[in-house]
């Protein structure tokens, strides 16, 4: 069998598995159900290309992967489908449960590794690992350059850093949807409905909770103010900023970032961050990548044939695009 047959067959066996998880989607949890909620069987053979397309040029089989961010962890199943031994992290329970019982449905024996973690703290020996792969994750990382530098210590010398994602911050239309739905995850709305999901309360509504709880013997005005003052803050943070403004006055510190001034009050976690591209770029080579990054309209014609053009214009067609690659080498 060729290779070409070879790589048609497993694409033919993943796309029949994807639909029939499809089909029953709502036995894998929230996690899965609403970030697929879109997708059906005809679109499956477009999501197959594009994952093909961020791949392109880099060969999975005989390789070690850490798909950081995996969350269901299809991307996972495809690359280990393809000859990949991966190693699929995420900080979500309810992603790394949904995968276990699709893993259990696929019922094969797949060189995977179902990992609960986060992208700051790898667990991972130095230089280990053939490639590390991020698709639509690095804008939830609390702490990307963290990140990045893990992904430099665990890569062997020469090993490859995929970074693929949505929120390309120099793109205006993105900019303006990405800040439009951060104000609604702080502030809350009428219908609290982001992506197709309910949120059931604001980040806000969330802080105020907290302060109550800590201090039940502050007043409803008191608890609002507060609950606005330590925007930003989370778990601990919100405790001691509160503590040192009801003690001696101090105006709790604006954790404010540039990529997201919101984040889980809870957990700490952004619900998307704006990614500035160039600067990422920056932070990749003083980390010691050597760094290409492509601008991406996605692989459905005919948009796709626009692709070579955004090559040509280089740092310039990601002003029109909403994704973006990046492929970092180690040096």
């Amino acid at each position: 069998m060729s290779k070409d047959t070879f790589a048609a067959k497993i694409e033919e066996d993943f796309e029949k598995i994807f639909g029939e998880l499809l089909d029953d989607r709502e036995e894998y949890g929230g996690e899965f159900s609403c970030y697929y909620r879109d997708l059906n069987r005809g679109g499956i053979r477009r999501w197959i290309e594009h994952k093909k397309d961020l791949l392109k040029n880099i060969d999975v089989r005989g390789k070690r992967i850490a798909d950081v961010g995996c969350g269901c962890g299809m991307i996972s199943l495809f690359m280990s489908m393809n000859g990949g031994e991966v190693y699929s992290l995420d900080n979500s329970r309810d992603a790394i449960e949904a995968f276990r019982r699709i893993r259990l449905r696929v019922n094969r024996n797949l060189g995977i590794h179902q990992i609960l973690g986060n992208a700051e703290r790898m667990p991972f020996s130095d230089k280990t690992l053939d490639i590390v792969f991020s698709n639509q994750a690095i804008s939830h990382y609390h702490e990307l350059e963290q990140f990045i530098s893990e992904s430099h210590r665990i890569l062997k010398q020469s090993g490859i850093l995929v970074i693929v994602d949505g929120n390309n911050a120099l793109n205006p239309y993105v900019s303006w949807k990405t800040k439009r739905m951060w104000g609604i995850f702080e502030n809350g709305s009428e219908d609290m409905v982001v992506c197709g999901r309910k949120i059931p309360k604001s980040y806000v509504e969330i802080r105020k909770e907290i302060i109550q709880k800590r201090f039940p013997n502050l007043n409803e005005d008191e608890l609002k103010k507060l609950a606005e003052m330590t925007s930003g803050l989370w778990g601990k943070e919100i405790i001691d900023a509160v503590e040192r403004y009801l003690t001696v006055g101090a105006i709790p510190e604006n954790h404010h970032k540039t990529g997201c001034p919101y984040c889980s009050p809870i957990d700490g976690s952004y619900p998307e961050q704006l990614i500035d591209v160039l600067r990422l770029r920056e932070i990749l080579k003083q980390q010691g990548f050597k760094v290409e990054i492509n601008a991406k309209i996605g692989t459905r014609k005919p948009f796709g044939y626009l692709n070579p053009v955004l090559d040509i214009l280089g740092d310039f067609g990601l002003l029109f695009t909403r994704e973006f690659r990046i492929i970092g080498e180690k040096m």
